[in-house]
């Protein structure tokens, strides 16, 4: 796509507003690419970092994409019940952080419960109440996940799965991920002052006295509710405001409780979280979000996540909530 020699002035993404930096704009390049599902937005000041981008993105499609038969993951699905499963350093990397947030959260992180997923993919896709799964389906579907029956081996470059139901869907982890490695490979290149965007998932670089301001979509109506003042940070965004399902007097988000088995009813209509690091924000807001604001607030402390932020709404606006650690 062209490239805009122009400030990020106001744009709107996938539950965040982008707004310019705070002091004197320098001069910058903004820059779309499609990866992972997404629209990736890229702003520099050296349009010379594009094609890293572009070379990043292009390989996490190859690693991480569902919906490509050829993708690693989708070939590690097909295999890894049967014998361990090559794995390339990414998907090791990746697998172990996810592994250690589904221990940390008793299981309600799970990025194997794929097939669960997939159960309520077609329901939320047609929103038809005769396609609901049945108890007997959900049932099934979470006995067949957790990262514990994964079996990850970072020395010999495989991955094993214990059960043959398992099936990962890193959705929830692998745009944080990819950003971070853009970011990182970004950083390698002397780059000071950047922004990435995958659907959301945000990195907000720069140097000196200049920040970012991200603001935070209004999720009972348009417009923002909130701006964040990010510098050196990430944050993600977990909402059922967009993506919800009715049937009869009951709404469903789409966002799945892999222990229940069943969409998230936590009270929470949107969180987003701020960190270091672009997977850990990614993570962190699907967890948040099902586990809701009082056990997401506990689950910081418990766990001494240094950095981490966390903002609140509520499913009923009269009943919203902030955390009070933003």
């Amino acid at each position: 796509m062209a490239e805009v020699k122009k400030v990020v002035c106001f744009c709107c993404l996938a539950g965040t507003f982008l707004f310019s930096g705070c002091l004197s704009r320098p001069r910058v390049y903004k820059k779309e690419f499609i990866g992972l599902g997404t629209f990736v937005q890229v702003t520099v000041k050296d349009r010379k970092l594009f094609s890293i981008a572009r070379r990043i993105l292009a390989q996490a499609d190859k690693d991480f994409n569902n919906y490509d038969s050829s993708s690693q993951i989708s070939q590690i699905n097909r295999t890894a019940a049967i014998k361990p499963a090559r794995a390339g350093r990414d998907m090791i990397k990746i697998l172990l952080a996810c592994k250690k947030y589904y221990y940390l959260s008793n299981g309600l992180f799970d990025p194997s419960a794929g097939k669960l997923f997939e159960l309520w993919k077609s329901f939320i896709k047609h929103k038809n109440p005769r396609l609901m799964p049945s108890k007997e389906k959900i049932d099934e579907a979470k006995k067949n996940r957790g990262m514990d029956k994964i079996e990850i081996d970072p020395a010999g470059s495989t991955v094993f799965f214990k059960s043959k139901g398992i099936k990962l869907d890193l959705g929830s982890a692998a745009k944080g991920f990819v950003v971070d490695k853009i970011r990182k490979a970004f950083v390698k290149q002397g780059a000071k002052y950047f922004l990435i965007d995958a659907g959301g998932e945000i990195y907000a670089a720069s140097s000196g006295r200049r920040t970012w301001r991200i603001g935070i979509r209004n999720p009972y109506s348009a417009g923002i509710i909130k701006t964040l003042v990010l510098k050196n940070q990430a944050v993600a965004t977990s909402g059922s405001y967009e993506q919800f399902f009715r049937v009869g007097n009951k709404v469903y988000s789409h966002i799945i409780n892999p222990v229940s088995g069943r969409p998230a009813q936590s009270g929470v209509l949107s969180v987003s979280v701020v960190a270091k690091d672009c997977l850990t924000a990614d993570i962190l807001a699907t967890l948040f979000f099902i586990l809701g604001k009082n056990q997401a607030e506990d689950f910081i402390k418990e766990n001494n996540l240094k950095g981490v932020k966390a903002i609140f709404y509520a499913t009923e606006k009269t009943a919203g909530f902030k955390s009070s650690r933003y």
